[in-house]
């Protein structure tokens, strides 16, 4: 039964920690995992080694289950906490999030483009990207309608049953938002490049203008780019549309040069993990706290985020800070590696955050396809920085350690995996 263990794994009861860590993760959820194994562990300490059984896997599993039932009460108190709150359940939520991203892509394509554009207005909308609604509640709530429709149709009966208790309407427009930006973020170099050309050669027209139609008034009109008159002769057309030719290569021009030879103060240079690097050295914690629960509280009361706070093992949790970019502030955990008291700090992104920070740090094309799989740790080095990256619906966590190399920072975050 016993999956491999660590060759580090100094304790015979540390080697059995493979085990325990799932069954604690179905029992109380991963989030409150880490917790009740350190009671139990604390527990198997208390008994000197000559008392502990010889079966000592089955011993700590016994452990677990009387701990598990403890902390959540009887088990028909538990039974009934089931039924009743199907929602609060870490395991119905995080596989109730696994089906919405395999079956929104498919019930939004199957819904009308205009029902489309409604469900992702109004999730923009609710993430503050709009101030005012820009359409009725009734042509959304029929948008809305159609979705749940599509999505039972994708899903099978018991799977839309458990997306249907288990994520609320937040979760779901968050979803949708998380999808939509994902697929289509961000806006191609090549459209930007060109939309630049049009914003810098095209002339707003004057309409209260009155343009002669002899050729003197036609060829100033050609030269100060204003409305051509409704008659022009070949010879005044013809120079018009030159200029225009002129204009428009030397726009096209400027934007190649512009593009093609960047500073090295040029703000696309930094990514996201550089900067988050860079940030580190100098954030320092607004509250001192050790409890993630605290700092989840404390992160929604003062910025108005709902996250869920990594846990690290072998780390423990020392404080919340907040970096300012872009207009807004990026919550930051701060933590410390017991062992070798290595500061780590894990920043709190978002795909809204980051659009806003375009100025001043980016996140790669490559990586964002790469952040498309939930909770995938991705390594990302930039220069002599490196740092891990990792996605829960539209949180992205950024965790850097100058002092830790990617892979021992892989190994504290691997349960996140």
């Amino acid at each position: 039964m016993a999956l491999p263990s660590s060759p580090s794994d100094a304790s015979p009861l540390l080697g059995h920690l493979n085990t325990l860590y799932p069954l604690a993760c179905l029992l109380v959820g991963p989030d409150q995992a880490p917790h009740l194994l350190i009671r139990v562990y604390q527990g198997a300490a208390e008994h000197p080694p000559e008392e502990r059984p010889e079966d000592t896997e089955k011993w700590l599993l016994d452990l677990l289950r009387k701990m598990g039932e403890s902390s959540s009460g009887d088990r028909e108190t538990v039974a009934a906490a089931d039924e009743a709150a199907p929602g609060d359940d870490p395991l119905r939520q995080d596989v109730a999030g696994d089906l919405i991203e395999r079956a929104l892509p498919v019930a939004l394509a199957a819904c009308s483009p205009q029902k489309r554009f409604l469900l992702a207005l109004d999730a923009f909308e609710a993430a503050g990207e709009r101030p005012e609604p820009a359409f009725s509640d009734a042509s959304l709530s029929d948008a809305y309608s159609t979705l749940q429709t599509k999505l039972q149709g994708v899903l099978s009966p018991i799977e839309y049953n458990l997306v249907d208790e288990a994520l609320s309407p937040t979760s779901l427009r968050d979803a949708v938002r998380e999808w939509v930006t994902t697929r289509f973020s961000p806006a191609p170099s090549s459209l930007r490049a060109r939309i630049r050309t049009t914003l810098q050669t095209t002339t707003p027209a004057d309409e209260s203008s009155a343009i002669d139609s002899n050729e003197s008034s036609e060829t100033e009109t050609a030269t100060s780019g204003s409305v051509l008159p409704s008659r022009l002769n070949p010879r005044a057309l013809l120079l018009t549309l030159l200029i225009g030719v002129l204009v428009v290569a030397g726009g096209i021009g400027v934007t190649y040069v512009m593009q093609s030879s960047p500073t090295p103060s040029s703000p696309s240079s930094t990514s996201l993990v550089a900067f988050s690097a860079e940030q580190a050295r100098t954030v320092t914690p607004d509250r001192a706290m050790t409890s993630r629960s605290e700092a989840a509280d404390y992160v929604q009361s003062t910025l108005g985020r709902q996250l869920e706070v990594p846990g690290l093992m072998g780390a423990q949790l020392r404080g919340v800070g907040r970096v300012r970019s872009g207009g807004a502030e990026i919550p930051v955990f701060l933590y410390e590696d017991a062992g070798e008291s290595t500061r780590i700090a894990i920043f709190a992104y978002s795909y809204a955050l980051i659009d806003r920070m375009a100025a001043t740090a980016t996140l790669d094309t490559q990586v964002r396809s790469e952040l498309a799989r939930r909770n995938h740790l991705v390594t990302h080095t930039d220069g002599p920085t490196g740092g891990l990256l990792w996605r829960n619906r539209d949180d992205i966590f950024v965790a850097v350690a100058p002092s830790l190399s990617t892979d021992s920072l892989r190994g504290l975050l691997q349960p996140q995996d």
